[in-house]
């Protein structure tokens, strides 16, 4: 009993030691001793003493059953002591949480933070420091051989901190040695460097720039075919009654040329003529060749229309009568019509089954098909499966087979599937489900040329002529036979001749022989309607010594019918140019439109019509976005009209090589150019 109670005893004193009761504060004196560094990385261990001295504790408890004496405390028990030091130390630095017993400083903040911490310190955290000891004690061996180790251990890693730090530091002097040695010349080198790098890399350019920067591609892209000397005109621009209007789909003015080619359209749809020859007779620059491709465009797509220059005919490869066979075959068509078994449905479902290995059986599956009635399942090979790939076809398509050749046709999609995307392209059409049974026949219409069945025939793989261009001469024997061919078919219902148009420019070019061959073309059952132009007034025929109205001979011109244009007014000019602006793209201000309209009213009006490009591209130099006076008038000063040449040719004409006509001494043609 006396025992226990020593060791209780004991056990107060050391708690009282390890949890001292807060000092008074401390004097002036005791302010300038040394304070006791508490963290772990300032402590020396070689400083603390292996044996400390003997403290004396009394507590309230002690001095009232008549004193407990001095205590002596062992040398394990002091290390442990001094190990628990260094542990509480050690996590009151890294958890900035005070746990445990803390060494107390001289200092007053210190004290006050400590004392602080020590007296709101929970009853729990004393009972199990109090446990921790009690067991320590008991085993004094293990204790003082822990303590050893982990000393030995401590000093091991400070040796190795300094050792370390040691290395940083003279690795940092190295560097700032380094640093110190770099040569001023390359220094001032890569000040240079940079200097010129800054010069180059430009600012971005502003957002409204880019902008329109984006603006000019999208136009560009846009715009797909190039803008030909014609590409505005788009009809003839007349309306129900045949009246020409004063600005429509592209033409101007010519208005009763106009009204008379439209007469000559209307009779070719209706069929009512054929064989028949118009010759647009006029001055150069006066819309002969507008009207006619006014006169293609109206006629539509199925209508074919073939365009001859004079001088095409002329060839080494090909004679001259062949070559207007050819241009005539080209100008007659054929819509021949037939009746084919065709499966038409909306495709429900595809399955195709391929091999698991490279080689093995071909590709096989099935396609459901149905229609409004009916549902059916085929099967299908390698080449329609090929084929449906090829066509992109899915479920929710509608689609045409063509059982005699296999042939794929996209119809569209069903309208029952109009909800399965949210947006769509423009070239989705939707169509109904197919009624009635899958299998029926239906008339299928071709429409070809009589040249092309020419080239088909004429010889073996004669159809990849069509492509190469090379068809050669075509026997007689082979037209006949075609032309036989098609009139069968006409008794019989499943053909149908559609003649044509045939254009032949600078008619004045053909000599006589090829006015010989057409006279008797025009009176073939089968011929197209020829239209010609010229701007050729009295002048001799080609191959003769002749002299004729339009360089064409007498009996020809019979078989003509005469549409004569007249020269553009200055209004008329003005729109024309307004309409090839717009088609050009190009802005222009009402004073450059101005200058440009009397331009062309004292020159051309394809001189005039040429320099609105170059305006344009002037003005782009200049970084303008109207096209001025100015621009005009720099571009006039550029490229000369034809008047302003053969006066300057007139004037140098002594200078020039092969000079045969003197001064002042020009034939007609010559003195009408001048004038």
């Amino acid at each position: 009993m006396q025992r226990k109670e020593k060791q209780r005893k004991f056990h107060e004193a050391l708690v009282s030691i390890l949890y001292p009761p807060p000092p008074s504060p401390p004097h002036q004196e005791e302010d300038d001793e040394e304070q006791p560094n508490t963290s772990r990385d300032g402590l020396n261990l070689d400083r603390i003493p292996d044996e400390l001295e003997e403290e004396k504790c009394s507590s309230p408890s002690s001095d009232n059953e008549g004193g407990f004496g001095l205590q002596k405390l062992t040398r394990a028990q002091r290390k442990r002591l001094r190990k628990k030091k260094l542990k509480e130390a050690d996590s009151c630095r890294k958890k900035r949480k005070i746990i445990g017993p803390l060494l107390p400083t001289s200092s007053d903040g210190g004290d006050g933070v400590c004392c602080a911490v020590v007296k709101n310190e929970p009853q729990a955290v004393r009972q199990n420091a109090e446990q921790e000891l009690d067991t320590r004690i008991d085993k004094p061996g293990e204790a003082a051989a822990c303590a050893n180790e982990n000393k030995l251990k401590q000093r091991r890693m400070t040796k190795k901190l300094a050792k370390e730090r040691l290395k940083l530091s003279v690795v940092e002097k190295n560097h700032q040695a380094d640093y110190q040695d770099i040569d001023t010349a390359e220094v001032a080198a890569a000040k240079n460097c940079v200097a010129s790098l800054s010069n180059v890399v430009q600012p971005p350019p502003p957002v409204a720039a880019m902008a329109e920067l984006k603006l000019s591609e999208m136009r560009d892209l846009t715009r797909i075919e190039r803008i030909g000397a014609h590409s505005h005109i788009r009809g003839l621009g007349l309306d129900s009654t045949l009246e020409p209007r004063s600005v429509s789909e592209g033409m101007v003015g010519q208005t009763s040329a106009r009204k008379a080619a439209g007469v000559i359209v209307q009779m070719i749809k209706e069929g009512k003529i054929a064989g028949r020859a118009i010759l647009l007779a006029g001055q150069p620059g006066t819309g002969k060749t507008a009207i006619a491709m006014g006169m293609a465009k109206s006629l539509g797509q199925e209508t074919p229309f073939a365009m001859l220059a004079g001088s095409e005919l002329f060839s080494l490869e090909m004679s001259k009568t062949e070559a207007l066979m050819q241009a005539f075959r080209k100008a007659i068509g054929v819509r021949i019509k037939e009746e084919n078994e065709v499966i038409e449905g909306e495709v429900v479902e595809i399955q195709i089954d391929r091999p698991a290995v490279a080689g093995a059986a071909s590709k096989t599956g099935r396609l459901n098909l149905k229609t409004t009635e009916m549902e059916t399942v085929y099967d299908l090979g390698a080449k329609m499966i090929e084929a449906l790939g090829k066509q992109k076809v899915q479920s929710g398509d509608v689609i045409a087979i063509d059982k005699a050749s296999g042939k794929i046709t996209k119809l569209g999609r069903s309208f029952s599937r109009s909800r399965d995307y949210d947006a769509m392209g423009p070239q989705t059409k939707f169509v109904q489900c197919p009624d009635g049974e899958l299998q029926k026949r239906k008339e299928v219409v071709h429409f070809v040329t009589l040249h092309e069945i020419d080239v088909i025939n004429s010889r073996t793989q004669g159809f990849l002529a069509l492509f190469t261009g090379d068809t050669g001469e075509i026997r007689a024997e082979v037209r006949e036979q075609i032309d036989t061919k098609v009139a069968e078919w006409r008794e019989e219902g499943k053909a149908e001749i559609v003649p044509g148009v045939l254009f032949i420019d600078e008619v004045h070019m053909l000599d006589i022989e090829c006015f010989s061959f057409l006279n008797r073309a025009l009176e073939n059952d089968m011929a197209p309607i020829l239209v010609v132009a010229t701007n050729r007034g009295i002048t001799t025929i080609r191959g003769t010594n002749y002299k004729s109205p339009h360089g064409i001979p007498i009996d020809f011109l019979d078989r003509l019918l005469i549409i004569s244009t007249q020269p553009y007014t200055e209004e008329d000019i003005r729109r024309i140019l307004d309409i090839r602006c717009q088609e050009e793209d190009v802005q222009m201000s009402e004073d450059a439109k101005i200058l440009l309209t009397r331009i062309g009213v004292d020159t051309s009006l394809r001189y005039a019509i040429h320099l609105i490009t170059s305006a344009a591209l002037a003005c782009q130099k200049r970084k303008g976005k109207l096209v001025e006076m100015e621009d005009i008038s720099h571009v006039y000063e550029l490229f000369w009209d034809v008047k302003r040449s053969t006066q300057y040719l007139m004037e140098y004409q002594g200078q020039y090589m092969f000079n045969e006509v003197p001064t002042g001494e020009g034939d007609y043609h010559t003195n009408a150019m001048i004038s």
